[in-house]
């Protein structure tokens, strides 16, 4: 073999590795493999969830003097929602509403919690969410909705 066969043969091996490690850290970087992207990840599978749910969440904002979320009626009758929380992963309630609302179905309202406990009010949160609602059109429940995932984001 020539010096010229290997030296293309070197050059062409390296161009391979070099798109290789870029297609990984592209791949890494979109699973959340980098700590500050990984977070973002979390809260978008957050908001993706909770657009989703029977009783959806389509914004939140949290602080130290109370919450404010804007709920969205997935279900197709009307409901009204009777009590809203928001707990920390031990269980206790954080936030809390007792104000009821009647959505139709696919509407949205903002909703306004008052905060139960010190909690800290800086940095992100990751919070459970559950909702008793009343099936309004035929005049059931109260029903229980608490979500699969929890409310993830950023204190305002």
């Amino acid at each position: 073999m020539s010096q010229c066969t290997r030296a293309q043969a070197s050059t062409e091996y390296l161009i391979i590795l070099s798109i290789v490690i870029v297609i990984a850290l592209v791949v890494v970087g979109a699973m959340g493999g980098i700590p500050r992207l990984g977070g973002s990840t979390s809260s978008r599978a957050s908001a993706s969830y909770w657009q989703q749910a029977d009783i959806g969440i389509s914004a939140s904002f949290l602080n130290a003097s109370g919450a404010r979320i804007v709920v969205r009626n997935n279900q197709p009758f009307k409901v009204r929602i009777i009590n809203s929380t928001l707990k920390d992963s031990e269980g206790s309630v954080i936030y809390n509403s007792a104000s009821s609302v009647l959505l139709k179905s696919g509407k949205t309202q903002e909703i306004s919690l008052a905060n139960q406990s010190s909690v800290q009010s800086s940095g992100d949160f990751n919070y459970g969410v559950s909702f008793t609602y009343l099936d309004a059109d035929n005049g059931l429940g109260p029903y229980q909705f608490t979500g699969e995932q929890g409310l993830v984001g950023r204190f305002q």
